[in-house]
């Protein structure tokens, strides 16, 4: 039992701690049945997954163009009232750009930079676990201005599986082109001198606003408060990329609403409005 729980009931008058201590005993039972019913559903979570992530590589070879439209996959042209009269290959340039562009929570973290680089963004994947609650994010880009063609990837790790956060949260070390890396910007200040009044001006180097900084280790924030605060919000991203981001894509694309987008980021309207979402740490 709680040792809070032990306590408060200690305090209650002697006739009164028995019929606090029989609740108790069926408010136990109401959270072995909660952790039981949450087992369950994380196995169920994992089984769907299974099921469904084998079927990115045939969307993304689609997307790419690699090959042409199956008869098979095209069967319901009809009930969309489409006339088909030529299959080909036909890649969808920017496709992944553009959804996370048009996504209303990973489009407010897309600086200017960042739209040029997520033009050569060729796929998005996401891999499970052998634990079934580890994931790990792929993010394929083709060769481009910032950085060689890789494969950049953020990987969530459970040590332990009744965890509700990872232990665990990597990125990738994104290896910049020379005077490319647009995580960081050289920002231009005046200095005074306090004795003789004069100043100059000073180079000093800052973090710039990218969704780049999503594939930095949060562990080297100083503040604590931060970094946790951090952890948190880089978990549930990742978690929408899971959910939401990757299997509504081709409705985001297209610039359809996806039904409850943010419902893991609500917050307080009074405190946000006016203010841009941001990965970059303080």
């Amino acid at each position: 039992m709680d040792t809070t729980i032990l306590e408060a009931i200690k305090q209650l008058p002697p006739k009164q701690q028995p019929t606090a201590i029989a609740i108790q005993h069926h408010l136990n039972k109401w959270a072995d049945s909660e952790k039981q019913v949450s087992k369950k559903v994380r196995q169920l979570q994992t089984e769907y997954l299974r099921s469904v992530i084998p079927l990115q590589n045939e969307i993304n070879a689609i997307i790419k163009g690699l090959r042409a439209p199956t008869e098979d996959e095209i069967k319901d042209a009809n009930t969309y009232q489409i006339e088909i009269k030529d299959v080909q290959a036909s890649p969808l340039q920017n496709y992944w750009g553009q959804v996370l562009m048009n996504n209303s929570l990973t489009g407010k973290l897309i600086s200017e930079a960042d739209k040029e680089i997520f033009r050569h963004l060729l796929s998005v994947n996401v891999e499970l676990g052998e634990n079934g609650k580890d994931f790990t994010l792929k993010f394929e880009f083709e060769d481009n201005d910032h950085f060689d063609a890789c494969i950049l990837t953020k990987q969530y790790i459970f040590e332990d599986s009744e965890d509700e956060l990872p232990s665990k949260q990597k990125g990738s070390q994104i290896k910049w082109k020379e005077g490319k890396n647009i995580t960081k910007k050289i920002v231009k200040r005046k200095q005074k001198n306090k004795k003789t009044g004069q100043t100059r001006d000073i180079e000093k180097e800052e973090k710039a606003p990218t969704f780049f900084h999503f594939f930095e280790e949060v562990d080297q924030i100083n503040n604590e408060d931060e970094q946790i605060e951090r952890q948190q919000f880089d978990y549930e991203l990742g978690s929408q990329f899971v959910n939401q981001i990757i299997p509504k894509a081709l409705f985001t694309y297209l610039g359809l609403k996806v039904d409850d987008e943010d419902d893991d980021f609500e917050g307080d309207e009074d405190e946000s409005e006016g203010e841009d979402e941001s990965l970059e740490d303080d």
